[in-house]
């Protein structure tokens, strides 16, 4: 690592210039995508556990999760800003969970898994409109991602390793937030949760909100780094001539030199930034469609090692395992492969001729596919708040529902 390090910083003082735009390709990245996507929510999940208000929601949420996916109720909170923010916001949000004892170690790690991934406004608008050029092919993707992401969650509920058996009869959980009255009804329940954990904090609203946009801001600040960072070093691969190597090297294999170069190209991108990755897989011709499709979901579906150490840094606190989250997202990336190449024809006729509502303000606002990359996400944060806030709603209807299912297949 340090000879890495040692290389990288005589490539920036040979290549000053270079290493400069791809700096400030990283920076546009951040302030376009990133930031405007991840602080409305991580300032809310800040102001939100101090105020006691997810501790509340976590006893209404309490009755789907368990039964759906053998969660606390309070993951639904963190899968609803990964589902919408995108990552590392589900990271934050399992974070904050963890530090307030709300969820398990094990429990964690799954939710962390089902929790980190991409936002359905950069699947649809950055992916879909602003790469290809084809907002259907977006929602494709999104409706694979997502559905490969629940084939984790229960491919992973299934099996058990030795700290989640250790964990099970153990419970680390708060329960100073239980109600005194075994009989409390669910809302009396989650009001007596949230009332707790206010005075459990102990700050003022004033005081909440500052420290949540100061945490906030340091975390994105934190993100924005790591994101030139890997724009640089990409830059410095392409420079150094690593890539020609490697191609003439397989030449010297048998195998065909251009071919070789082309998928280094693309797969080095894909494996450590997603946006760059993303990017470089739509400007790359693949033998098909599918193919290019499969790659692409795989891609977004592993995440790439910028956002890997974005999750190590905002979770190091945390008790997460990140070896276990590591596997995950080549156990997802896999899925996302295999689900994207068998489905991709019938997803094609199914939503032959749809397209997100939400494309039709983007359209407004731009004259051509690429103005949603040069306007950025600043536009879609108020659709995003809405889509998050129609989703919890809906986690609590369900919630409510499976409630009162079992409270009556209880009763004699």
């Amino acid at each position: 690592m340090g000879l890495m390090a040692l290389l990288l910083v005589v490539c920036i003082i040979l290549f000053p210039d270079k290493a400069f735009h791809a700096s400030l390709q990283g920076l546009h990245l951040w302030w376009k995508l990133v930031f405007p996507a991840l602080l409305p929510f991580f300032i809310l999940t800040e102001m939100m556990t101090g105020m006691g208000v997810i501790h509340g929601l976590g006893k209404l949420l309490e009755p789907a999760m368990r039964r759906l996916l053998k969660l606390p109720g309070a993951g639904g909170w963190s899968l609803a800003i990964g589902w919408i923010a995108g990552f590392p916001a589900g990271a934050a949000a399992v974070r904050t969970l963890s530090g307030s004892k709300l969820v398990k170690p094990h429990e964690a790690d799954r939710l962390l898994s089902l929790s980190h991934t991409c936002s359905p406004v950069f699947l649809v608008a950055v992916v879909g409109v602003g790469f290809f050029q084809n907002a259907r092919l977006g929602l494709m993707l999104a409706v694979i991602h997502y559905g490969s992401a629940l084939l984790l969650a229960a491919v992973a509920s299934r099996f058990k390793d030795k700290q989640e058996q250790a964990e099970t009869a153990l419970d680390t959980r708060s329960s100073w937030l239980e109600h005194p009255d075994p009989q409390a009804s669910l809302p009396a329940r989650a009001a007596y949760a949230m009332q707790m954990a206010h005075q459990e904090d102990g700050r003022t609203f004033g005081k909440i909100l500052g420290d949540s946009v100061i945490s906030s801001v340091n975390n994105l600040m934190a993100i924005g780094g790591y994101i030139m960072m890997f724009s640089v070093l990409l830059g410095v691969i392409g420079l150094s001539g690593a890539v020609d190597w490697l191609s003439q090297a397989a030449g010297s294999l048998g195998l065909p030199v251009q071919e070789v170069h082309k998928w280094l190209m693309l797969i080095l991108p894909a494996l450590t930034e997603v946006h760059l990755g993303t990017f470089a897989i739509s400007q790359t011709d693949l033998p098909s469609p599918v193919w290019q499709a499969s790659v692409l979901s795989a891609a977004l579906a592993w995440g790439g090692l910028s956002v890997h150490l974005q999750v190590r840094s905002l979770t190091i606190d945390a008790k997460i395992r990140f070896p276990h989250f590591v596997k995950m997202r080549g156990l997802h990336a896999a899925l996302a492969f295999v689900s994207t190449w068998a489905l991709w024809t019938p997803l094609e006729r199914w939503l032959d001729g749809a397209e997100p509502s939400f494309l039709s303000g983007a359209a407004r606002t731009a004259d051509h596919a690429g103005g949603v990359l040069k306007s950025g996400l600043w536009f879609f944060v108020s659709p995003m708040m809405l889509q998050f806030g129609m989703l919890l709603l809906a986690f609590l209807v369900f919630s409510i529902i499976v409630s009162f299912i079992w409270k009556n297949r209880r009763q004699p």
